[in-house]
């Protein structure tokens, strides 16, 4: 759905503006459903985080009837790499991983951040504090899931 709003981005700000145009008693929206700059860019950095779940559904799902697609042997890397995906987002987002799903930690990572290609970086400024705690907490929350099913597997 976030890709596909990306896709219609301007019909959607012009659908929103026009209805918002409109008398109260008219609008089909209520004034608070448009979407802002800021808005915009929570919904792509969660559509950054959540490419790799999907790239990964695509690829692990079939029938694996000669064993090439959806078998037991790749969903582990899978985890594994979506769990290594999401300690690279934590560093990026400057907090550290919590075993707790409540709330995340707003320290910094202890990890040491490397200089050079493929380093994480703090994220910009793009996004207000309580947005980047809001997806700090939905990255924590996804990393503990996947914990769990991961030490299930073992």
């Amino acid at each position: 759905m976030i890709i596909w709003a990306f896709i219609l981005k301007d019909p959607l700000n012009i659908f929103i503006k026009r209805a918002l145009e409109k008398p109260s008693n008219a609008s089909p929206l209520p004034e608070e459903d448009e979407l802002s700059t800021n808005d915009w860019n929570v919904l792509a950095r969660a559509r950054d985080i959540l490419r790799p779940f999907y790239d990964l559904t695509l690829m692990l799902q079939g029938h694996a009837s000669k064993a090439r697609h959806g078998s037991m042997w790749e969903a582990l890397p899978a985890l594994d790499y979506l769990l290594n995906g999401l300690e690279f987002k934590s560093t990026e987002y400057g907090f550290e991983l919590s075993d707790t799903p409540e709330t995340t930690q707003t320290k910094q990572a202890k990890k040491p951040t490397k200089k050079g290609k493929g380093a994480a970086q703090k994220p910009s400024n793009d996004c207000a504090a309580t947005d980047i705690m809001q997806v700090s907490t939905c990255i924590n929350n996804c990393w503990i899931k996947l914990r769990k099913y991961y030490t299930l597997m073992d």
